[in-house]
């Protein structure tokens, strides 16, 4: 816990959306410890999420998330792992099927504390949390044959940035979370 903690403490933020969402970050480590990274944590729990370009940075693999109703990033819930590029690139794999992604760095890529409104997964009611995500980016051969995870999305796809614009519902994510992510690396 301790080296997720030092990575988080080092990245250096993007805006003053990651410095606060990073301070909420070490906080949750402070308090509850290894407990931030189990998914029935109280009130939030870490995740990993896989920023995924194609070569030259054109395009994002995005699925249509169940939950979200909307083009969403790649990944999950940290499920007691600490190494959170690894939990990434499993997400990724499970959630599209595609094997040759290479992060283009080994550091955090972003950080964002996500507001999950409360909702059914499974025939359970699963209340109204936060995610304390970080993301990790990537790049992939986007020729590469894409499988999708029914139980996650109903479908993966590489879209253009402006049809992430046109596509992604939920607003807040579009510019808090996607768009630092096309502004440093497109």
């Amino acid at each position: 816990m301790e080296k997720l903690r030092k990575m988080i403490a080092n990245y250096r933020p993007y805006s003053e959306q990651e410095e606060k969402d990073r301070a909420l970050m070490l906080q949750f480590i402070d308090v509850l410890g290894k407990r931030s990274l189990e998914r029935d944590c109280p009130g939030g729990h870490f995740t990993a999420s896989g920023i995924i370009f194609n070569k030259n940075h054109t395009k994002m693999l995005m699925c249509d998330h169940l939950v979200d109703h909307s083009l969403a990033w790649l990944g999950g819930h940290a499920d007691g792992m600490t190494d959170l590029l690894k939990r990434a690139k499993l997400e990724i794999n499970e959630e599209s099927g595609i094997t040759r992604f290479y992060p283009i760095s080994e550091e955090i890529g972003g950080v964002t504390v996500i507001a999950v409104p409360g909702h059914r997964k499974r025939g359970k009611f699963v209340s109204s949390h936060i995610h304390l995500d970080v993301a990790y980016v990537f790049e992939a051969d986007e020729n590469e044959t894409i499988v999708h995870q029914e139980e996650e999305n109903s479908g993966v796809r590489w879209v253009t940035f402006k049809e992430m614009y046109e596509q992604v519902s939920d607003i807040w994510k579009m510019h808090y979370a996607y768009e630092k992510f096309i502004k440093q690396y497109a």
